[in-house]
């Protein structure tokens, strides 16, 4: 599955089971705060972090055109914190952009059930998979090498070493719904051939989509660092919020906008509006806290001995 396929619709959640609480109750799509847990939810890497858009760690998969309209709390001079209409780029409301590492995806050779038989003999063994390339990628290795070489595709020779029709004591046998074959492709300075199946399994397994390049003895080299700067210069873009209902109230506090089903100044408000602002404190510890954590191991790993 694509990140395109997965879905993401807007919901208005109910009012939460406490007294107060802060507009992130009042969220109308999932939020993803890492990497890590947008994959655990949905199985698939999201896309590559951009320092040119927002952090963004919700999406919509609606099928929205032009601009994309919400509501969200905004500080206002004077006014303090308020809800106020957003509006961004529909792009922008397809697409999440959360900071990290992208994961290029591994890649897995497909197995096969295509057999070498011996003629006469009734003695079959298997294809190893990895010998196979479908046509497509024989096309995609044909072009890059010939640049490599400064030469045209039509100059690399391909040949079909798929031995389909047998050469007088094997033959290849190939089920009805397997598409690849056996290629061989010539390096036209040294003669020699190379098989298509292990050429593309080396250009993918540093992780399939990664950019990298052929070297004159066709040699794939992966190309620079895994994309996934941890900055950017656009801000966070904020979640949509549902609009509050006719029984909630908000007051402005030094912790933030807080919400109550009660009219604030009523008897007990204080209590439940300190406890909210020391959940909401202690929240935002325990992130901060995780995007160290996060941080830290990114380092770790491009400096073992740091």
């Amino acid at each position: 599955m694509k990140f395109q396929e997965l879905v993401s619709l807007p919901s208005d959640p109910p009012p939460p089971d406490r007294r107060a609480y802060g507009p992130a109750q009042l969220a109308r799509f999932q939020l993803y705060d890492t990497r890590d847990a947008f994959r655990r939810e949905h199985g698939v890497e999201p896309p590559a972090f951009r320092t040119d858009i927002p952090v963004k760690h919700w999406w919509t998969s609606e099928p929205v055109t032009g601009i994309f309209r919400y509501l969200h709390v905004v500080e206002k001079s004077g006014a303090g914190r308020i809800f106020e209409d957003k509006t961004i780029t529909a792009e922008l409301a397809r697409t999440i952009n959360i900071p990290g590492v992208f994961r290029f995806p591994d890649y897995e050779i497909e197995p096969t059930q295509a057999v070498v038989r011996i003629i006469g003999s009734g003695v079959e063994r298997p294809v190893q998979p990895r010998m196979l390339a479908h046509p497509d990628w024989v096309m995609t290795l044909r072009a890059e090498l010939a640049q490599a070489l400064g030469l045209r595709g039509s100059d690399i020779r391909i040949r079909d070493a798929s031995n389909e029709r047998g050469n007088g004591f094997t033959i290849n046998v190939y089920p009805d719904d397997e598409h690849r074959r056996i290629t061989e492709i010539r390096h036209p300075k040294t003669e020699s051939w190379h098989n298509a199946g292990e050429l593309w399994m080396e250009r993918n397994e540093n992780g399939v989509g990664r950019a990298g390049r052929w070297s004159n003895n066709w040699t794939w080299a992966p190309q620079g660092d895994e994309p996934g700067e941890m900055v950017t210069g656009q801000g966070v873009c904020p979640v949509p919020l549902r609009a509050l209902l006719a029984t909630e109230f908000t007051k402005d506090t030094p912790f933030g906008l807080v919400i109550s089903e009660q009219p604030f100044g009523e008897a007990g408000g204080g209590g439940e509006e300190a406890a909210w602002a020391i959940d909401e404190i202690l929240a935002l510890v325990r992130i901060a806290q995780k995007d160290i954590d996060d941080i830290r191991a990114v380092l770790r790993a491009l400096f073992p001995g740091l």
